[in-house]
């Protein structure tokens, strides 16, 4: 009897520092979690905080002005359905954010495709490797971020219209984007 008494006291006890170990595990990993509404992606992208206004060409009318940024590739299938999904999300009728594609320059038949595809649409800037890879450390595509006024990187996501998901529609044609990226593009 007291042998199983003992052996009871020694396994309870190993439970309960089991319970304690497992409990401060769990309580480390919690801290580590994203907040409400934020990916964990996100909060550990390079992006994040990087002042992509001065870091890069910035189009004249999203100077203080938040945007979308859609870092793309015209040889990547996913950025062209990214797109096809912001078209359709907004049917016509522009976002209350404006969306830049920055586009990598790489092979010239893909890149001219692409443009002649979504430059009527979209505002398309072009990027080359030097820019996305090294400056900006964009590794992924496609990559969209949230900048704010000042240009700062506040957020990234995918899919991308989750971005513009918490703000109001607008009811602007799109003319700004096609005109904008039809002078950019030249």
């Amino acid at each position: 009897m007291q042998t199983t008494t003992a052996l009871l006291a020694i396994f309870c006890c190993t439970m309960l520092g089991l319970a304690l170990i497992w409990t401060r595990r769990l309580r480390g990993e919690i801290a580590f979690l994203p907040t409400e509404g934020q990916s964990s992606v996100a909060s550990l992208h390079p992006l994040i905080g990087l002042q992509l206004a001065d870091a890069m060409p910035w189009p004249e009318h999203l100077k203080q002005r938040e945007a979308v940024v859609m870092f793309s590739s015209p040889t990547c299938p996913p950025c062209q359905k990214e797109i096809e999904d912001y078209l359709q999300a907004f049917q016509g009728n522009a976002p209350a954010l404006p969306l830049l594609v920055v586009l990598r320059a790489e092979k010239q038949d893909a890149y001219e495709k692409y443009v002649k595809k979504y430059g009527d649409l979209v505002q398309i800037i072009s990027a080359d490797d030097q820019l996305l890879h090294e400056q900006l450390q964009v590794t992924a595509f496609p990559t969209a971020c949230l900048v704010d006024a000042r240009g700062v990187v506040t957020r990234v996501e995918r899919p991308m219209v989750k971005l513009f998901a918490q703000t109001p529609k607008a009811t602007a044609p799109t003319e700004q984007h096609r005109g904008a990226s039809a002078a950019a593009n030249g």
